[in-house]
């Protein structure tokens, strides 16, 4: 172990392990700790291999390759789950110590009085100095304070007798983001890369009369510059830990079982038949041990990726992993729930953004049927900022942590049928270093292509992988000889209410063979749960440098409940869908005569009819700024007074039958900003429980560029119902479009002269949706409801969301220089 107490930042590992007060004092000696040395990365760990469970026969070790039992059934396996002894600095030479206990797996941010959580996009949470993490960053930063915060974590464990004369490895499946392992106070390892497991071989550290382990875990080392996703920062041993007791001959690698002979013609697996075939052996020793084992073809030919020799169509969605409430330690039930959602809602492929997952994922994905690209644990976005050549991707100190990540991916995992593609990373922008480590998997693996993102072919991805290209920019490479296959590793952002104009892309997979796919950002909102019970985001926990809401952009929000994105999703997947466009607004309006004036509302019995052109931002309007973009509407809406040039008329009449027809003109002057809608807006008697009915467009919420998901038909749901209210930032939300009645109680609204409207039903007004920030600051309803009758409402957009790709295409615009009309019919019915 002299090479691992070489490269320690104290005078020995025991240093910064034994009781508080001992490590904290500790001179420090010169020599550059492991976790701030890039050429160090893992020290006395055993060699990357698949996970390979001894049995004591075959039909467990069978029923275990078949996810029918756990591998804890196994008698030569021991679970470390549980709860340990946790001691917690707020810096590794800290001499204030705070002492606990905590549930492993699980991160400690979420577990106690510790430092927070801390949520950013590519903005280094640290120093931004590779590789040091001790120096001095901003003064605000939470890690100013906090600078490296230390978890200590303690248990003991008696060996089992049965398990005398084998080798006994400890398996950590996660740990982020270093650790060192001692073992009855002697120093076993070190490891980095926290999306990767690591082994130790502990036989000679341990004692037959019981054993103490302890395992030192950095929340920041060199190794965090290369996980600079957009996630949660978190720490601890967040995955499952459990010893492994071996016979001496115990194969290292599935392929080691040289007696095991191929499967004669077999049936090929695919996402629509997940064939596997369940192998099994025994080694010298007497153990047993098993591998679920899938055979498919991934070849690419002329700019077309084939999988068993049919084109490859991929519907997929990244996914982070993520539990509102177990942060990075996410259960097997969580995983497997996930599994079975994503494979409802018609998706056939999966990016593990951005790092590789628990085990237990892939052995998920074989058995349903997803394809994976599985994807390093590497990205430097925040490196490059500025100045790309500044990326780590660049830099020779860091090449062989670039290698070393992807090569222990492929070795880990290689033999899981559901991956069909390798990712070096991901926003490492470009340089030297990605070219070594894809020449490193091909040199292992030349069964998969290997895939990077970047806007350019580049000779180290096998194909191009772009991120938020809208349908435009796709159609223009795809058509002239490209010369790799297009498939989006990112696109459509569906951040909130978005998730718009995802006909456009399918359209032109369906008529473009070079055009395979892609995959939507993301699947689930990363979302915390806080003890108030309330879902955070960044900032909320006092992080800070944060990215406030953007990590909730999921199609789901973080339980798992579906968006409207999602059910879109769903129905562009599975085929239930039409592929036409809605008429331009405005194009079948009329004139109608009334009285002028810029001042437009009126009042009908206790119902006061307002012009509205404005609506509550969605987290893609405040992304192309439309607040200040169509800051005039909104005025207009606020004040009653139109722009110059522009009119607004109602006019009444009242009907023999005792009904009132309600006739609204507005004509909106050329050269004037888009209009987010254009409709008037009342307030009626009611609550979360008054029904509302209607025929139109149902039962989902739907906008003019998202609503595939829905069919013209009569509906009814409550007012609650009516409106998902499960977007993290509340704004415009529970739309119905096409409608031609509407019931709110006894209230009853209908287009007149063969025209539809849109609608709202809400329990708060479009102010209250505006300002709050939480869900849970949404005022408590009072009694009434806000109803928005819309001759048209801009779409919800998403090609990204930060950009002005963010808002809708042209055609689902409101746009200036037209006129748009409503023409209504009120009654009342009896109860």
């Amino acid at each position: 172990m002299k090479g691992l107490l070489k490269k320690t930042a104290f005078i020995g590992l025991a240093s910064v392990l034994v009781a508080a007060g001992d490590a904290a004092n500790s001179a420090q000696t010169a020599a550059i700790p492991c976790w701030e040395d890039p050429a160090v990365s893992r020290v006395n760990t055993l060699a990357p291999r698949d996970e390979l469970v001894p049995f004591a026969n075959e039909t467990a070790a069978r029923a275990w390759a078949n996810l029918e039992r756990p591998r804890e059934d196994s008698p030569y396996v021991m679970s470390l789950n549980g709860d340990w002894e946790f001691e917690w600095r707020a810096r590794p030479d800290s001499a204030a110590v705070r002492r606990g206990r905590i549930a492993v797996p699980g991160c400690w941010q979420l577990q106690g009085d510790y430092d927070p959580p801390i949520y950013t996009n590519y903005t280094y949470p640290h120093v931004n100095n590779p590789p040091h993490i001790m120096e001095d960053p901003p003064t605000n930063f939470t890690q100013y304070v906090y600078r490296n915060p230390l978890g200590v974590y303690r248990r003991t464990f008696k060996l089992p007798d049965r398990w005398k004369g084998r080798r006994i490895v400890m398996r950590f499946n996660g740990v982020a983001s270093a650790f060192f392992l001692r073992m009855n106070g002697r120093e076993v390892g070190y490891a980095e890369d926290s999306r990767m497991p690591a082994e130790f071989d502990v036989t000679p550290y341990l004692d037959k009369s019981g054993n103490l382990v302890e395992v030192s875990v950095y929340r920041w080392c060199d190794g965090s510059y290369l996980e600079d996703q957009d996630f949660w920062r978190l720490s601890g041993i967040y995955r499952d830990v459990w010893l492994q007791a071996e016979g001496l001959d115990t194969p290292h690698d599935v392929r080691d079982a040289a007696h095991l002979p191929p499967v004669a013609d077999p049936e090929k697996w695919s996402p629509e038949n997940p064939k596997l075939y369940v192998r099994t052996w025994q080694s010298a020793n007497g153990d047993w041990y098993a591998w679920a084992d899938g055979y498919r073809d991934i070849a690419i030919s002329n700019s077309v990726v084939y999988v068993n020799g049919e084109r490859l169509v991929v519907r997929g969605v990244n996914r982070h992993e993520m539990s509102p409430r177990g942060g990075y330690a996410v259960t097997h039930e969580e995983m497997e729930r996930d599994v079975r959602l994503i494979k409802e809602y018609g998706f056939n492929a999966v990016r593990t953004c951005h790092y590789p997952n628990d085990s237990y994922w892939y052995r998920l994905c074989d058995k349903y049927g997803l394809l994976l690209v599985c994807e390093a644990n590497v990205e430097c976005h925040g490196s490059g900022q500025g100045n790309a050549r500044r990326s780590l991707a660049c830099r020779k100190e860091w090449r062989g942590s670039f290698v070393e990540r992807g090569v222990n991916m492929v070795k880990t995992y290689r033999h899981h049928p559901s991956i069909y593609f390798w990712s070096l990373g991901n926003e490492c922008w470009e340089g030297e270093n990605l070219q070594a480590e894809y020449d490193a998997i091909k040199s292992i693996d030349e069964s998969r292509p290997v895939q990077y993102s970047t806007d350019r072919p580049v000779p180290y991805s096998d194909i191009l992988a772009p991120m938020y290209w809208p349908a435009a920019r796709c159609e223009g490479y795809v058509t002239n000889a490209p010369p790799k296959p297009l498939v989006q590793c990112e696109y459509l952002h569906a951040m909130g209410n978005a998730g718009g104009s995802q006909e456009s892309h399918w359209e032109l997979v369906a008529r473009n063979r070079h055009y395979q796919g892609g995959f939507i950002w993301d699947f689930a909102d990363q979302a915390l749960l806080g003890a108030d019970g309330n879902l955070k985001y960044g900032g909320d926990f006092g992080d800070s440098p944060n990215d406030g809401g953007f990590c909730c952009n999921g199609i789901f929000d973080a339980f798992r409940r579906p968006h409207g994105s999602a059910l879109e999703a769903r129905a562009l997947n599975l085929g239930a869908c039409s592929l036409s466009l809605p008429n331009a607004p405005g194009a079948t309006l009329r004139q109608s005569a009334s009285l002028r004036g810029t001042h437009a509302d009126r009042q009908i019995g206790d119902i006061v009819f307002k012009p509205n052109f404005y609506r509550a931002p969605t987290d893609n309007d405040r992304g192309w700024k439309m607040p200040s973009v169509c800051r005039i509407w909104k005025n207009a809406t606020e004040t009653g007074k139109v722009p110059d040039g522009c009119t607004s008329d109602i006019a009444t009449q009242e009907l023999p039958d005792g009904s009132l027809k309600v006739e609204w003109l507005f004509v909106a002057a050329e050269g004037l900003p888009d209009i987010p809608r254009a409709g008037l807006t009342f307030r009626v008697c009611g609550g979360t429980n008054t029904l509302v009915r209607w025929r139109g467009r149902g039962p989902w919420e739907n906008y003019c560029d998202r609503r595939a998901a829905t069919n013209v038909g009569e509906w009814q749901m409550s007012v609650a119902e009516l409106n998902p209210n499960n977007y993290v930032i509340p704004g415009e939300q529970g739309y119905r479009t096409e409608t031609t009645r509407l019931e709110i109680g006894t209230l009853v609204v209908e287009a007149a002269d063969g025209s539809s409207f849109g609608f709202n039903v809400w329990p708060w007004t479009q102010q209250d949706l505006e300002h709050a920030r939480h869900v849970e600051e949404l005022p408590e309803p009072d009694g009434t409801l806000t109803v928005n009758i819309d001759a048209a409402q801009m779409g919800v957009g998403g090609d990204d969301s930060w950009s002005a790709h963010a808002r809708a295409l042209p055609q689902f615009r409101v746009h200036s220089g037209r006129k748009y009309r409503l023409s209504l019919i009120l009654h009342e019915e009896e109860p």
